[in-house]
């Protein structure tokens, strides 16, 4: 320990360069190692099979599948942010790789090994861009909604992935969601009951360990005592599938090509699935910080997956992203850091040449008791029911989400979820909210108040309007009737005040706008008189001219100085008529001309002396 300790002080100063420095500090604490050492463990029971599973759907030899899950996963652990999300290969992922490279090689060949290293290689070049660029923040345009949708949907597909071991039956290859669970209905008098029960017997070991002893391995414990239960009743007799053999040896990768014409071939289709493979890894990172409340780096998180698909390339390892069921399991296994991940990589390792006769011995029904369990735990129920009962809006895009990953590819399930945000992000943000304010004098200093929220005396001269909310082009047509309405309801009103406090952005529209609207009111004789407004808004208006109109002496840091400003402007004509008691202003007009009256009550029965005297 204490030499684990020199080294991450050695480490420390580098930081900035070296992302895995902000957690290694972390692995001081006994506990926290022990939790990665188990959630280890238990990863590398299942990236074994996985590995092997996604290879062969990729089109490429079951080793590839072990590079890519050995050397892309800690790679990315070093270089990216997520503490529990598990990068490498994935269902999406390798059915794009191979639906990109079989239109120039044989699945199989050399040449199509080749080409999908130069994929791979791509597609790390264009995220490694994308992280220079800082252009992952784009990712934060995935909302919260799409996030818990897409969760919840890939937790179905998970779970749909497992029907056919589940039950033990043999499915067509490529049935949808859908088409999965009708030939279930379909089949059920065909369901293999062993299987099935085996399945939920794990299953039910999972839930019992997780519930009486929580810090246990209890994934690990339910893998291995299905294995010898199976091997005790000896599944196989009662037609029971079994993980397939895996390769003992790991011969020398294959190089990317890197000639010009196989790189001009795949560049188009590369940007493509490193934008997918940032948006789903982005989306694993961000649902899983929703749990751990650890916030996420997007553009270190896009770097991590670039470095690991760049390097990754040059070592046998095709294109990956984040991967939902082994960051589910990861998290779930309870990894602290992605020391859980390195250790998972390592005794994959060892693994897959010293142990890989044994992982035949794994029944399919107990590996998807465990990713039952792994899925279910990926949806939050209670995120879903407060999005649900919250913002019908919010939950249309949650919805949608979920549909769309069901029904369509992944990447434009997600992208569908995105545009309705945007929709309705847009719709609410091209309708600020425009309401007319008062003075209440029963609060401290006449403080503005709504007045919808309180009925108020307002000044027959002076209107105050606040605006909150964005103000660019998408919602100057909607504000313009808001101001019309204003000049409809005072037709004698001369100044108005724009309280801007609330503006979040003034675009050159709005400038336009606020121009236009000085106008107007000058028009009328009087102002319009702009509180609270921005430096930098303060800036565009004076940089493009716009003050030349509005006039510098109209613009005010508080509303309260604008108040006294507009007041001494007002018509004394119209004021010495009004008894109305708005403003301070008002109250002091009032005592002044109180005390006039009381003089000229006072002066009357002296002219009338003197006028008798006079006259006498």
């Amino acid at each position: 320990m204490a030499r684990l300790t020199g080294v991450i002080q050695t480490l420390l100063p580098f930081r900035d360069f070296l992302p895995a420095t902000h957690w290694l500090a972390e692995i001081r604490d006994k506990q926290a190692l022990a939790s990665d050492c188990i959630a280890g463990l238990t990863g590398a029971a299942f990236a074994l099979p996985q590995g092997v599973a996604f290879a062969i759907i990729a089109g490429l030899p079951p080793e590839y599948g072990l590079y890519t899950a050995i050397v892309c996963s800690v790679v990315a652990a070093i270089f990216g942010d997520s503490r529990q999300m598990v990068t490498g290969p994935t269902t999406a992922i390798s059915i794009l790789v191979f639906s990109t490279v079989s239109q120039h090689a044989v699945p199989g060949t050399d040449r199509f090994v080749a080409l999908a290293l130069t994929l791979t290689f791509l597609v790390g070049v264009f995220q490694v861009g994308f992280a220079l660029l800082r252009a992952g923040r784009l990712a934060n345009f995935v909302s919260h909604s799409v996030i818990v949708g897409f969760t919840a949907g890939a937790a179905v597909l998970i779970v749909t992935s497992q029907v056919r071991h589940v039950f033990g039956l043999d499915l067509a290859e490529g049935l949808s969601a859908f088409e999965t669970w009708e030939a279930l209905v379909n089949r059920i008098s065909s369901v293999n009951v062993a299987s099935a029960s085996l399945c939920f017997a794990t299953l039910a070991v999972i839930v019992g360990f997780r519930r009486f002893l929580p810090r246990s391995p209890f994934m690990l414990i339910a893998l291995v005592g299905g294995s010898l239960v199976a091997y005790l009743i000896d599944a196989r007799a009662f037609g029971i599938a079994y993980l397939p053999g895996i390769p003992d040896s790991l011969p020398v990768p294959t190089l990317p090509a890197l000639d010009s014409r196989s790189l001009k071939l795949l560049s188009t289709d590369a940007l493509a699935i490193a934008v997918f493979g940032i948006i789903e890894a982005i989306s694993i990172a961000q649902a899983l910080s929703l749990k751990t409340q650890h916030p996420v780096n997007v553009t270190r998180e896009v770097s991590g997956q670039g470095m690991a698909n760049l390097i990754g390339s040059f070592v046998g390892g095709y294109a990956v992203s984040g991967s939902f069921t082994r960051s589910g399991l990861n998290f779930q296994a309870g990894a602290v850091t992605p020391l859980a991940v390195i250790i998972s990589s390592v005794l994959l390792a060892f693994a897959a040449w010293l142990a890989a006769p044994l992982a035949s011995e794994i029944p399919m029904p107990v590996l998807s008791g465990v990713i039952l369990f792994v899925a279910y735990r990926l949806i939050d129920w209670g995120q879903i029911r407060e999005i649900l009962q919250a913002d019908l809006r919010e939950a249309c895009v949650l919805g949608t989400t979920f549909v769309g990953t069901l029904v369509l590819d992944l990447e434009f399930a997600i992208l569908g979820g995105v545009f309705l945000s945007l929709i309705f992000y847009l719709n609410r943000s091209s309708s600020p909210a425009v309401f007319r304010l008062a003075p209440d004098p029963d609060q401290p200093n006449r403080r503005l108040v709504h007045r919808d929220i309180k009925a108020l005396e307002t000044c027959p001269q002076f209107e105050i309007v606040g605006i909150r909310g964005p103000l660019f082009f998408g919602g100057i047509s909607y504000v313009t009737e808001c101001f019309r309405e204003v000049r409809r309801r005072s037709l004698r009103c001369r100044h108005l005040l724009v309280e801007a406090k609330g503006i979040s952005v003034i675009d050159v529209a709005a400038a336009e706008f606020l121009r236009a609207e000085a106008r107007i009111w000058q028009r009328r004789g009087g102002s319009l008189t702009i509180s609270g407004i921005s430096h930098h808004d303060r800036n565009l208006l004076k940089r493009g001219g716009y003050l030349r109109v509005i006039g510098e002496e109209n613009i005010f840091l508080s509303k309260s100085d604008a108040i006294a400003e507009i007041t001494d402007r007002l018509d004394r004509s119209v004021c010495a008529h009004c008894h109305l008691d708005v403003f301070s202003e008002c109250s002091r007009l009032k005592a002044q001309r109180q005390a006039q009256d009381l003089e000229g009550d006072v002066s009357e029965p002296e002219v009338a002396v003197a006028q008798e005297a006079r006259a006498g």
